[in-house]
């Protein structure tokens, strides 16, 4: 490639090294995918460098073709769509990457805010990387991001686990750990199932507060902030897009079991099992050697 780096043309035509606008990349500067952030909800929510840029490529990657056209249509862009989504993310990956080296200039969207997030493509950016094709980011709305900054709780740190589990087992689990983090959490859920979560949160005895966004920067938005059973009481709309936001160590100890005590201290301090059972022994005033037993017979 020329070298460990190198700069490169945008769409604007502004460039460093590169003095061509995309498409037409110099030999060094042609390897190159887009990841374009779209709006979360309200269309205008979407940058002049993304729309340029969306113009600019040969194709556009998304998830549904039919949600990406309205929003495409609405800003005049009528690039060619390809379907990229979980389900066909790796039959497709091959045939993306061979277009990308062969000098074709890609973008890739998601349904709505940020590509990669919760979203097929990942996996992509990494094959690139891996072949010396530029990746760049173009960046604009990300639901994650706006639910925070909206809900008031402290911003950092905070930590992001995507979609919770529909088994109920599995969910207790998931919030478990994500409460065991003394940051904010943030977590995507379903209209139709966030109460059940709440419950869940509720029977684990959760104490700090609750913020709820839904349908974000929309005509319907709604926030929600307040104790787990008020939030719970004043939800009732079961459609649209959810973000739920947790302050942190909203769990007493007693949620936990002694093993799972022992497992979060050794992820979480990266201690070795006699030292996370020394601590979990002091912890919960139990005996360590029997402590010591269960972790080993379990």
């Amino acid at each position: 490639m020329g070298g460990n780096f190198f700069e490169v043309a945008w769409p604007s035509g502004k460039a460093g090294a590169c003095k061509a606008p995309i498409p037409q990349f110099e030999s060094e500067c042609h390897l190159m995918l887009f990841l374009v952030s779209t709006p979360i909800g309200n269309l205008q929510d979407i940058s002049l460098r993304a729309i340029e840029t969306l113009k600019s490529v040969s194709m556009i990657l998304c998830e549904d073709t039919r949600t990406s056209k309205t929003f495409l249509k609405k800003h005049g862009i009528s690039t060619f769509l390809s379907s990229f989504h979980q389900f066909n993310e790796k039959k497709e990956e091959e045939k993306i990457l061979s277009l990308l080296l062969k000098g074709e200039d890609i973008a890739m969207i998601s349904d709505a805010g940020t590509p990669c997030i919760s979203d097929p493509g990942h996996l992509l950016v990494k094959r690139c990387l891996e072949n010396g094709v530029v990746v760049r980011a173009i960046p604009g709305a990300c639901s994650v991001t706006t639910a925070l900054i909206l809900s008031g709780f402290a911003p950092l740190p905070f930590s992001f686990f995507g979609f919770l589990p529909k088994k109920e087992g599995e969910k207790k689990r998931a919030l478990k750990k994500a409460l065991s983090f003394e940051g904010t959490s943030l977590f995507f859920e379903s209209a139709k199932r966030v109460k059940k979560t709440l419950g869940t949160l509720e029977e684990l005895g959760y104490e700090k507060k609750v913020f709820l966004a839904r349908e974000m920067t929309k005509k319907f938005e709604q926030h929600l902030l307040g104790s787990v059973k008020e939030v719970m009481d004043r939800f009732t709309e079961e459609l649209g897009e959810i973000v739920l936001v947790l302050e942190g160590g909203g769990l007493k100890m007693e949620a936990y079991d002694s093993i799972e005590i022992i497992d979060l201290l050794q992820k979480e301090h990266d201690l070795p099992l006699k030292e996370a059972i020394k601590m979990a022994a002091k912890i919960l005033k139990e005996d360590r050697k029997s402590l010591y037993k269960k972790s080993v017979d379990r």
